[in-house]
């Protein structure tokens, strides 16, 4: 899916929506990549233990940001 999101709010009730239905995967481009990760994992309240949140940049590559997301 590729919506274009204008609020935070929008980007939350999106991403609840994907998580709902088990989508295996969610790409996010985003100007501020330091506020959407904070709020993704808040999003994910106490499932975020269990939920590999992953950061890809050109520079890094792929980096696991939680121990879900390191052991990946």
């Amino acid at each position: 899916m590729n919506t274009m999101i204008r609020t935070m709010r929008e980007f939350v009730q999106t991403f609840k929506a994907a998580r709902r239905v088990s989508t295996p995967l969610v790409a996010v481009r985003t100007a501020d990549p330091a506020s959407t990760i904070q709020t993704i994992q808040e999003t994910l309240n106490s499932k975020a233990k269990n939920t590999a949140v992953l950061y890809w940049d050109v520079m890094r590559g792929l980096v696991g940001l939680n121990d879900a997301g390191l052991n990946h």
